[in-house]
């Protein structure tokens, strides 16, 4: 065996962890972009298009890049607290999401006191028992409600906690385009299982 055979298998293993570690750290930061494509790769060369298919492909403990840019009807309803993600914008002033025009989902209201479900049109739906930390967007409602129903810029359930950094959420005041109710963030605990919380720092919530 040749004298300095034996730096080779700790060489190999060196490189074997760097490529693990690299691949690992990829994993862990996907990319979404308006012009990007859900048939991509999800890099930040390669972008996605929605935050759903982000979240979907994305393990616990990601963070999904939102580039700059308008963000809206192709993203559908955004939803998101089944697994634990970091939601990370260009800067709240140049990356705003907006909710789907017509799309909505049965959502219980804000009151406490009424369980029957209503059309919601929603910015980002949170559902599920994950913590999901929001960095440097806006959620702009553009003001209208469902005609029979109800506008939430943000809204939680089923015990999420969700975290908000530099996230604004305006313009949820209902106007002629709807006759609904609005809330610029719904919080629902229907049961002592289900305590979902919101902390939010350096942001705003405005009608």
């Amino acid at each position: 065996m040749p004298r300095d055979s034996h730096r080779l298998v700790p060489s190999l293993a060196s490189v074997g962890f760097a490529v693990f570690a690299l691949a690992a750290s990829a994993h862990a930061q996907i990319h979404v972009d308006p012009a990007g494509s859900d048939l991509g790769a999800g890099t930040f060369g390669d972008p996605f298009l929605t935050i759903n298919h982000a979240a979907m492909v994305a393990s616990a403990g990601s963070t999904i890049f939102v580039h700059a840019g308008t963000y809206g009807d192709e993203q559908g309803i955004v939803q998101l607290g089944t697994k634990d993600l970091v939601l990370q914008g260009d800067g709240a002033a140049i990356t705003t999401l907006q909710p789907h025009a017509t799309a909505t989902i049965a959502l219980a209201p804000a009151d406490p006191n009424v369980a029957t479900p209503l059309a919601h049109r929603v910015g980002i739906l949170f559902a599920g028992a994950a913590r999901v930390h929001l960095r440097d967007l806006t959620i702009d409602a553009q003001g209208f409600a469902p005609a029979s129903g109800q506008l939430a810029g943000l809204y939680l359930r089923g015990g999420v906690d969700v975290v908000c950094d530099h996230v604004a959420v305006r313009d949820c005041r209902p106007t002629a385009l709807g006759g609904g109710r609005a809330n610029a963030v719904v919080v629902r605990g229907d049961a002592p299982t289900d305590p979902s919380t919101l902390s939010a720092r350096d942001g705003s919530f405005t009608g």
